[in-house]
């Protein structure tokens, strides 16, 4: 794939921001104690948990963990329901989490080429990663997004066999499959809700 010079500029300028957005937070234990009722491995969410919320569950079937135009819906979606910041960590990590604070990225206003690049690793590469982020480097395929309080939950593995899972109100679940829906090009990826 051909990227333009702006795509190369929006790449370069989100590789900074996210060496800059890792640190450690120290979350509540029912945050900890309500995402871990609601998971069952790294991709793959605990579907009576999550209907007992009354939220819906997607699942990609051809993603390897990449999503593109849903991502642009999903990033649209937190600004217009106001949800700041988003965190992005292993979901080992987060469990971890009840004894000691977590690694973490802290995005304050989530743009699409940071997730992109999160999903690419393209941050792990070049000179001057922070110390902080090199201990990232030995999960970095296997990301849960949230927010506190939680409001959605994305997990993703990043590689051939991985995929992305979604979960979340009707209203953004609807919001990710009319994007994917609309979206005929070579990265379109299918979904199957569960």
């Amino acid at each position: 794939m051909n990227l333009s010079s702006q795509n190369k500029k929006n790449i370069e300028i989100s590789i900074d921001s996210i060496r800059k957005c890792f640190t450690l937070e120290k979350f509540p234990l029912n945050l900890i104690e309500e995402i871990e009722n609601l998971v069952k491995g790294s991709t793959e969410f605990n579907i009576d948990n999550i209907k007992a919320i009354n939220w819906r569950v997607i699942v990609s079937n051809n993603s390897a963990g990449q999503i593109y135009s849903e991502l642009e819906a999903l990033v649209k979606w937190w600004r217009k329901e106001g949800i700041s910041p988003i965190y992005a960590t292993s979901l080992q990590r987060l469990k971890n989490g009840k004894s000691e604070p977590t690694i973490v990225m802290k995005f304050s206003r989530a743009s699409f080429w940071e997730i992109n690049q999160v999903q690419q690793g393209a941050w792990m590469f070049g000179d001057d990663l922070p110390d902080i982020a090199s201990k990232r480097i030995s999960d970095w395929r296997d990301d849960v997004y949230f927010s506190w309080p939680l409001r959605f939950l994305v997990l993703s593995t990043y590689d051939g066999d991985g995929g992305t899972a979604i979960a979340g109100p009707s209203e953004l679940i609807d919001i990710i499959l009319d994007a994917s829906k609309n979206n005929l090009e070579e990265d379109h990826i299918s979904w199957q809700e569960i």
